[in-house]
């Protein structure tokens, strides 16, 4: 009865000497992509973000980073937020200005937001090494980094890879950009009407629950400059016990012949990054009224690893990726109920007549 597809919607100037001013940083999202989605390439306004930068003495603006062979600690996980145009220093709720150093430069590294879905501290560490040739460490890490299993708190987590170029005060705003850690999943559903199926006013499909199962929320990471990697890990608390479904739709949900997202937080279906166990099934929970029969609840399992991208089987949830499943409920001419009569045949009893007659 169900038919799934789905589709994955992924210049050099000597030093200034001129007074030192602010540091303000220009963050913009890598892809185009919830309440805690960011889904533009427009960096949320109301989001802080934790800064580094670091700094070499003999380093001109616009030197590759890959010169800062001998750099030290400038910025150490400071807070920057937006105060009114321009992403600033921020401290304890209120702004506090950090400055630019009169020479030398810097490159810089970022992170958003600061805390997981857990409230605890979304990085562990950053490290930043260069040998002069090259960048040999760029690598933010999390060892214990959650995820929310409810959609309306999950945290669309993104880093900023150590910029490129260094920066004095003469770049003004500091071009940073972040991509996406975690990977974004939408739901759709549709009902095709057959051809032969009677016309009704009511919904043949109302979808009452889906849940996803068996996805992991826990995990450590580690990035690599705009590459991450992602060891998800199963709660001990959680064993024996089953996982805890995502609860991506609970209500009612007619559904028509257009294609429509079933969520109850928009956007806020964030996971871990991970491979597509057999044990991952979306369960979707649907009253079925059929024209002329009475309504009965149904259960389906969908099996996500056995679907399909351009024709390859999809067995991984990738980071910065929008995985779209469009589910179309139908019936085709298996699902028709038929009948095969047969009549049972008479059982012939032969009675015997003799001595029974009477003459009158």
């Amino acid at each position: 009865m169900l038919g799934v597809s789905a589709v994955v919607a992924c210049t050099k100037s000597s030093v200034s000497y001129e007074p030192a001013g602010e540091i303000a940083l220009a963050p913009v999202n890598e892809i185009n992509k919830t309440k805690t989605t960011v889904t533009g390439a427009a960096f949320p306004a109301d989001q802080i973000m934790g800064v580094y930068a670091y700094y070499q003495a003999d380093c001109l603006n616009g030197s590759d980073a890959s010169a800062f062979k001998f750099a030290s600690t400038y910025l150490d996980n400071v807070q920057f937020k937006k105060n009114g145009t321009d992403w600033a220093g921020w401290k304890d709720g209120a702004a506090y200005p950090y400055y630019w150093p009169k020479n030398g430069s810097l490159v810089f590294a970022a992170y958003s937001p600061l805390t997981d879905a857990a409230g605890k501290n979304s990085v562990d560490s950053h490290t930043f090494a260069a040998d002069g040739n090259a960048v040999t460490s760029d690598i933010f890490k999390n060892g214990t980094f959650t995820q929310s299993r409810l959609t309306n708190q999950t945290v669309d987590f993104m880093w900023s890879p150590v910029t490129a170029e260094s920066h004095t005060s003469a770049s003004n705003h500091v071009a940073m950009t972040f991509y996406h850690a975690m990977s974004w999943i939408t739901f759709k559903a549709k009902f095709t009407k057959p051809a032969g199926m009677a016309t009704t006013t009511e919904p043949v499909i109302t979808i009452k629950s889906l849940s996803l199962e068996n996805v992991v929320t826990k995990g450590a990471f580690e990035t690599h400059v705009s590459e991450i990697t992602w060891t998800p890990a199963v709660d001990a608390n959680e064993i024996p016990q089953p996982i805890q479904p995502i609860v991506v739709f609970r209500g009612e949900q007619a559904l028509t012949a257009e294609s429509a997202d079933v969520e109850n937080t928009a956007n806020g279906t964030l996971v871990i990054p991970q491979e597509i166990t057999n044990d991952i099934v979306a369960t979707i929970v649907y009253d079925q009224h059929v024209p002329g029969t009475a309504k009965v609840e149904q259960k389906a399992v969908l099996h996500l690893n056995q679907c399909k991208v351009g024709g390859q089987s999809l067995t991984k949830w990738t980071n910065a990726k929008h995985y779209i499943y469009d589910i179309n409920f139908t019936f085709g001419t298996d699902d028709q109920i038929y009948i095969a009569p047969s009549v049972h045949p008479w059982k012939e009893e032969n009675v015997t007549t003799e001595g029974t007659i009477e003459h009158k």
